[in-house]
């Protein structure tokens, strides 16, 4: 929603709660008046104060939802309210903070992140340099600067550990060294508030609840403001749902939509309006709240000091493009960053003032609850619109929602055009289902659905998202006493052929029938639909009474079956189909003998038959021949295994001989064999491109089209 559409809303709101004179309002108090719902899980938050005079508006948030506040804000008036500044606290990010102290500098090592500390004697190492006032156990305290963490010898392998405690070494105000023994402290706090604040910043950036901390906003107007001054902003917030009752009662389908609500900001939604949306407006993730940065480049200060001058938020982009790493102990915990954490607004921004107002609560309508979990929705308690392909529902009362609450919000209640039956599809089990089609004009968000039958519960099932005039069968249960089955042949009508893609191809009239007997075995009668699938290039012939559904692939016929008793259905589907042939004497005789193909097809088909046998007929020689090739290899293993079993000497020598005569034999007509395979070969590829020639000019006129 642009800036401009938030203003115009604003102002139609404020023109019904009216201009009035009021009393005067010591501290005016942003209220909220409406809150919009986005099922891409953003919030609109509206609130409206009445303003006379300076004033200092406070709007609170948690820190996670601050940047999306400050990109998206909006304020204006219906008279002549002036703001004079926003102010709001910025947020130290994990780059500050570790800037900014000493102790978190020490901890950071400049690459790989930040190493915590395992022991106390650790993090007093840390505050080396940092001036600080040391609390030991008897109350005693002593000011200095922390020198360094003295830790007694170890012993060599096999010694006792040192009975000495590691003692801290402190530089008092007056120059004198003193150590005190770490176990007895009892606590240490840093001399400068500058350092305590900076190490209350470092604790809080890494991750320590930091970003459910509350920030105040403050709007501040001028002293001669009057009238009624309106903020609207967009904050992260969960995702609102659809969950659905639908019931059959005497043929006729009727859907609740409900929507599942939840509250999660700081304070309760009382006497608001309230907008849910159908809708995903683009959103990111901004950072505003945050300082930046931008790298400065060192430049060698005179008498080669350079070493001297620091870089100060070098690293300091935002926390949330921090990839350091925290090391504690043993472990390695990731750190994804403090500060302002949260969906942006598109690229929002401060609003300018005009005459535009804060959404509203309803004028003099009474405020109602939410209704319970449980209860039915006697009448719609929104009312729905589609605008800009967005379905919008807005409550027709204003609403009460604590925080942290959840409620079930009533939307729709329909008739809606469709029918309850007992599914028979294909070889599954038959099912209980209802087809529906969505006649409210609305987009129909997914959810869960809850089926009565004449009020009982018959199932669950999941709708997915329903454009306006969506057609869908939803399935939710078993129907065991009806039984089916189904005979099916498929006959193909050969009506033209065409060379096309370098492969022959024949279009066909496939003509499918099916016959049905089904059996309901219960004592009443039952309303059944027969599943029909084709595919795009098709039609169901037989039987004309037909249902559509979300496929005009896929098409329902309808029926009654008396009870305790049989039924037959007689269904004929016609599809145009192609399909690939292959180019030999066989496959061409199966599209010859019909006699269904125009006498140009023939003609070519005979054309090419010709030229096959001829090819056929040379590559059965040439597998002959290769099949000679196979056995004359198995002969030469065969004597070079008896050549191997035979015992050296000179007796041998005669066997041997011949052995090596067969070998040579066979190897000499492997050779003629292989010569005459290539010769062979060579005559099958020529003829096999002379026999796609008479097929070239093959081309339907038209296509087949049932």
């Amino acid at each position: 929603m642009t800036d401009q559409r938030i203003l115009a809303a604003l102002t139609a709101v404020l023109a019904l709660t009216g201009c009035t004179a009021t009393a005067t309002v010591t501290k005016p108090v942003f209220g909220t008046t409406h809150v919009t719902l986005y099922d891409c899980g953003l919030a609109q938050i509206e609130k409206q104060a009445d303003v006379k005079g300076a004033s200092a508006l406070e709007i609170r948030v948690e820190q996670a939802h601050l940047d999306d506040l400050l990109a998206s804000l909006v304020l204006a008036t219906d008279g002549s309210v002036k703001v004079k500044g926003v102010k709001f606290p910025s947020v130290k990010n994990l780059g500050q903070a570790v800037a900014s102290s000493g102790f978190a500098g020490a901890l950071f090592d400049g690459s790989e992140g930040i190493e915590l500390p395992q022991d106390l004697a650790g993090y007093v190492q840390g505050l080396s340099g940092t001036s600080v006032v040391v609390t030991d156990r008897d109350g005693k305290q002593t000011k200095g600067t922390v020198l360094d963490a003295v830790f007694p010898p170890e012993g060599g392998d096999g010694a006792k550990p040192s009975p000495e405690p590691p003692l801290l070494v402190v530089v008092t105000e007056d120059g004198t060294l003193r150590w005190i023994p770490i176990p007895q402290i009892a606590e240490i706090a840093p001399a400068s508030p500058m350092e305590a604040i900076a190490l209350k910043n470092f604790a809080s950036s890494l991750g320590k609840a930091n970003g459910f901390n509350e920030s105040t906003l403050v709007v501040e107007t001028t002293g001669d403001s009057k009238g009624k001054l309106a903020a609207s902003y967009v904050r992260q917030a969960p995702v609102w749902r659809m969950l659905y009752k639908t019931r059959v009662k005497e043929g006729k389908v009727t859907l609740e939509a409900w929507a599942v609500v939840h509250n999660d900001t700081p304070e309760d939604w009382t006497d608001v309006g309230m907008t849910l949306i159908s809708g995903l407006p683009s959103s990111y993730v901004l950072s505003v709240a945050s300082p930046r940065y931008v790298y400065r480049d060192v430049i060698e200060a005179p008498g080669g000091l350079a070493e001297l001058m620091p870089q100060l938020g070098a690293q300091t982009p935002d926390s949330l493009l921090y990839s350091w790493d925290v090391y504690h102990a043993s472990s390695t915990i990731g750190y994804g960053g403090g500060g302002g954490v949260g969906y942006g607004y598109g690229a929002g921004g401060l609003g300018m003032l005009g005459t535009i107002g804060a959404g509203g609560g309803g004028g003099d309508t009474e405020s109602s609850s939410l209704l319970a979990v449980g209860e039915s929705a006697a009448a719609e308690t929104a009312e729905p619109k589609v605008e800009d392909e967005i379905s919008t529902y807005t409550a027709m009362s204003t609403v009460n929602l604590p925080s942290g609450a959840t409620s079930l919000v009533p939307l729709i209640s329909r008739d809606l055009p469709g029918q309850s039956f007992t599914l028979l599809a294909g070889y599954e089990d038959p099912q209980t289902c209802v087809r529906m089609e969505n006649g409210t004009g609305l987009v129909l968000q997914p959810g869960m659905s809850s089926f009565y039958v004449d009020g009982r519960f018959r199932g669950e099932a999941e709708i997915d998202r329903l454009e306006p005039g969506d057609v869908r069968v939803l399935c939710y249960g078993s129907d065991m006493d009806v039984t089916f089955t189904r005979d099916v042949e498929s006959e193909d009508a050969y009506t033209a052929l065409e060379w096309k893609d370098d492969a022959l191809w024949v279009h066909s009239l496939r003509t499918t029938v099916m016959d049905y007997a089904i059996e309901n075995a219960a004592g009443q009668e039952r309303d059944v639909a027969i599943e029909i699938t084709h595919i795009e290039n098709g039609r169901v012939v037989e039987p004309t009474k037909l249902l559509g559904t979300e496929s005009p692939t896929r098409e329902l016929h309808p029926m009654t079956v008396p009870a305790r008793s049989e039924t037959a259905l007689h269904v004929v589907v016609e599809e145009g189909v192609m399909t690939r042939v292959e180019l030999a004497t066989e496959e061409i005789d199966r599209l010859l003998e019909p006699g269904t193909l125009p006498g140009g097809d023939t003609a070519a088909l005979k054309a090419a038959r010709v030229i096959l046998v001829e090819k056929e007929k040379l590559a059965k020689d040439s597998q002959d021949k290769k099949d000679a090739v196979a056995e004359n290899e198995e002969a030469i293993k065969f004597q070079k295994d008896l050549l191997a079993a035979i015992p050296p000497g000179a007796a041998a020598a005669k066997s041997v001989d011949g052995i090596l005569a067969e070998i040579k034999k066979a190897s000499k007509k492997i050779s003629a064999l292989q010569k005459e395979i290539l010769a062979l070969e060579l005559k099958i590829a020529d003829l096999g491109k002379k026999s796609e020639v008479p097929l070239h000019g093959l081309a339907p006129k038209k296509a087949p089209v049932p």
